[in-house]
């Protein structure tokens, strides 16, 4: 039985480390499309309001429309993993009566912590 609780830890611990890799992964894909959404914008109302309407400047605000239509599709991705995961744990907590437990746990951290809200 402590094999099992042992290699429960460890995966938990393991599900965790992932977890964070694909939050800082996920952070600095967002933040390279949204670098890459700005530079195309700037460049190519900059090249339309110099050189007037150009391939240059269409070619970038296309560029630009595309770095927002994959921006939109990782959010809503990213939204939508979130929505089922908390469905999973509300799910597994309404059956295994866990919620109840979860709530003591958040709540003696937050005093342990000092942590205010609102």
């Amino acid at each position: 039985m402590s094999d099992c609780h042992s290699l429960w830890q460890e995966l938990r611990q393991l599900s965790r480390k992932m977890g964070d890799c694909f939050c800082y992964i996920y952070g600095t894909v967002i933040v390279i499309w949204f670098a890459a959404l700005t530079l195309s914008l700037y460049g190519g109302l900059i090249s339309i309001s110099s050189h007037g309407i150009n391939l240059k400047g269409i070619t970038l605000l296309g560029n630009a429309f595309l770095c927002t239509s994959a921006l939109f599709v990782i959010s809503d991705a990213g939204q939508r993993v979130c929505q089922e995961v908390s469905n999973v744990i509300v799910r597994l907590s309404v059956r295994t009566n866990l919620f109840p437990q979860l709530l003591a746990h958040f709540t003696s951290y937050v005093k342990k912590k000092r942590v205010h809200i609102c």
